[in-house]
């Protein structure tokens, strides 16, 4: 696949949340895990959600650690077509298995205890 560069966006402004995260306005949808850049090719960080509706989408995007998120407002974000990078996400908790004990087992067919 050859790759290409395409602009995608704007970065509008920095997450109030959280440090590390700004929020652009987006032309489409971008998979999260998708390396962002700006107008010198200098790598921004990486989407980690797409919001909103879906003729206007807005994107979370983490910025890496060396990049100053303040100096990032307006700045023109860019893709190269062919570039993922995978976005790490915590495991959900998985179910817990019941012990089948004597107890258990009587009272999931409707038997009382009381013997």
């Amino acid at each position: 696949m050859r790759r290409r560069i395409k602009k995608v966006g704007n970065i509008l402004h920095p997450s109030p949340i959280a440090p590390n995260i700004v929020i652009a306005k987006v032309s489409e949808y971008l998979d999260p895990g998708v390396v962002v850049y700006d107008d010198d090719l200098k790598r921004i960080g990486t989407v980690i959600e797409v919001f909103g509706p879906v003729n206007s989408p807005y994107a979370r995007i983490r910025i890496d650690k060396e990049i100053k998120r303040d100096e990032l407002t307006g700045k023109k974000l860019f893709v190269i077509t062919g570039e993922k990078k995978r976005v790490i996400w915590k495991k959900m908790p998985g179910y817990k298995k019941l012990k089948k004990t004597k107890f258990s087992i009587k009272k999931f067919k409707g038997e009382s205890s009381d013997e």
